[in-house]
């Protein structure tokens, strides 16, 4: 069995962009596995039930560490399912971005709304 690396280090997005405001903005970073396995990491951002999230930005952070955004769940909603997955014997670090709007209509002003983010 071979390792297939993924070399890349344009963004990866997910979504229709239109008008939309970052709704939060961070960063992830997982250390190396020492055991030379391919490390994921699953992550839930929920928000308030007046957001919609449509778009989703995933930048890898430093030269191509040969991993990739796996799985991205949820568009449309205010509950977003993000699967990251390492390279073999390597770790990982992105800058995610989640982009949407408020359902009433109101501008989000300055701040950005509440995110809760746990590790399924």
């Amino acid at each position: 069995m071979h390792q297939t690396e993924f070399k890349t280090s344009f963004p990866h997005s997910v979504g229709i962009y239109i008008v939309f405001y970052t709704l939060n903005r961070g960063w992830i970073r997982t250390a190396p596995s020492t055991s030379n396995q391919a490390l994921d990491r699953r992550l839930r951002y929920t928000l308030s039930e007046r957001y919609q999230v449509n778009a989703v930005s995933i930048v890898e952070v430093g030269p191509p560490q040969g991993g990739a955004p796996a799985f991205v769940g949820g568009l449309g909603t205010n509950v977003i399912d993000v699967v990251l997955v390492s390279a073999r014997g390597r770790g990982f670090e992105y800058n995610i971005e989640l982009w949407g709007h408020d359902t009433t209509g109101a501008d989000p002003g300055p701040n950005p709304p509440d995110v809760l983010i746990t590790e399924l």
